[in-house]
């Protein structure tokens, strides 16, 4: 839907306007576009800018890191230290002490992303990372759960800072509307990328150097190998923070760019943007009874080896990466609008879960399933954040990055609840809660669609009748 402001341009919604508005990230003084209804954005389709491409390699190495040291095979890996026989609690404790801390730190990384120069937060970030690597090594080394789990505490907060600030920073390099969805699409992939990196390591080394048992002296060199791409990470990070502050100093000279970081959202747009995340938090809950226990789940319903779970998680991940790039633009050509696009995938994703959990439909339909079932429920991701950062003001991306990716904490307490559901009755039941979370928050998501357009409608007919 397109409508005039009351400044006389169209406003653009989802590339399908006449005119778009200014722009909040970097663009030329003055400048409004002009492109024929329902065409695509061309000028939005310029090369990203070298700060996207830095946060790209920056996600691609922190989560490679992640995927190969706190990935499947190291809660395998917690559940082998664990004593006692209740082994998928251990897994949801562990993931619920990260998230109690990801709740502490949240809304004050949030204001300090905010409040001061991004780049230094990253810097210091940084700092803090490396001294949580050294605990984590150790603990491993030592096979010591407290010094493991310390070392995962210190992460979590690592990880919130990082999240906190890189969509920030990605929104701030690009211009509103499908650049942005593109930029945060490549996000995503970059992330899956990594996700699927680890296992594709973790498979090389359990073939080339271990017995491939599941034992705690096998993990060992597999999770250590994680440190590599840790160490890429430092330095991409700080090529990143070195080229942001030089965007910033740029941008701070901009009289556009400093217009632009006190536009004021309407109260309609905070309703949306507040609406998309309650059911990205209330996905994040079912999620987090479910994803954490993929490995496990086909490790003891289907005897994998560690080589078998590598490889299953490799190719989740890989779906994801490829859903990201390719199945998001297919999807938009055929349902337009990014929520619309959005809903189609949840429910979709939401739907194959469904037959996942009723009953054993056998090894060679459940694996690609659960590719097809994870690939769908993700790409609808890259979609939702960047119509929230479109939504959301320059100078409170920040805060409002910090606060909802509480849906992290959530994900990590709903991991317990799906150990304790998995113990007390099996993998299946907690996808099928998983499943029955997950259509509540798509039917949260249908109503914030048909909200949104039928504000639009609202709007055009006033604005028609004006005119």
């Amino acid at each position: 839907m397109s409508g005039k402001t009351p400044s006389g341009e169209v406003v653009e919604e989802d590339g399908r306007a006449e005119y778009t508005r200014q722009e909040d990230g970097p663009g030329l003084p003055g400048l409004t576009r002009q492109v024929s209804p329902g065409s695509q954005l061309i000028s939005q389709v310029q090369s990203m800018p070298k700060l996207v491409y830095l946060c790209l390699s920056t996600q691609y190495f922190y989560i490679t890191f992640t995927s190969i040291t706190l990935g499947a095979l190291f809660d395998a890996y917690i559940s082998l230290l664990s004593p006692g026989t209740d082994k998928n609690e251990a897994v949801g404790f562990v993931e619920s002490f990260r998230g109690i801390a990801t709740l502490v730190m949240a809304f004050p990384l949030g204001v300090a992303g905010d409040r001061f120069a991004k780049f230094l937060v990253l810097r210091t970030n940084a700092v803090f990372g490396l001294a949580c690597v050294v605990v984590l090594a150790y603990g491993i080394r030592q096979d010591s759960l407290p010094l493991v789990i310390a070392g995962c505490v210190g992460f979590s907060i690592h990880n919130q800072a990082l999240y906190t600030i890189l969509p920030t920073v990605v929104a701030e390099g690009t211009t509103r509307g499908e650049q942005r969805t593109k930029a945060i699409s490549m996000g995503q992939t970059a992330n899956s990328l990594g996700n699927a990196s680890g296992p594709l390591v973790q498979l090389a080394e359990l073939q080339l150097a271990t017995d491939g048992a599941w034992n705690t002296t096998e993990l060992h060199s597999v999770l250590a190998m994680g440190f590599v791409p840790f160490l890429a990470y430092i330095g991409s990070l700080f090529r990143l923070t070195q080229e942001h502050k030089r965007v910033e100093v740029e941008q701070e000279a901009s009289p556009v760019d400093a217009a632009a970081a006190e536009h004021q959202a309407t109260k309609k747009e905070w309703a949306i943007a507040t609406m998309l995340e309650v059911s990205n938090l209330m996905t994040a809950i079912g999620s987090g009874m479910t994803f954490k226990y993929w490995p496990l789940f086909f490790k003891n319903d289907f005897g994998f080896s560690p080589a078998q779970v590598c490889m299953q998680q490799l190719a989740i991940w890989f779906g994801i990466a490829l859903g990201s790039s390719y199945l998001n633009p297919f999807v938009l050509r055929i349902f337009k609008g990014r929520l619309l696009a959005a809903n189609v995938l949840h429910f979709a994703g939401t739907g194959s879960l469904f037959l996942i959990s009723i009953s054993s439909l056998g090894v060679w339909i459940e694996c690609p399933l659960v590719i097809l079932r994870n690939t769908l429920m993700n790409s609808g991701g890259p979609l939702i954040q960047a119509k929230v950062m479109d939504l959301v003001p320059q100078q409170h991306r920040g805060k409002w990055s910090g606060i909802f990716s509480l849906r992290r904490m959530t994900w990590s307490g709903s991991a317990f609840i799906g150990g304790v559901l998995s113990d007390s009755h099996d993998y299946r039941y907690a996808f099928f809660i998983t499943a029955c979370v997950h259509t509540v928050a798509g039917l949260g998501l249908l109503a914030t669609n048909l909200l949104e357009s039928h504000w639009q409608r609202s709007e055009q007919r006033l604005l028609q009748s004006a005119s």
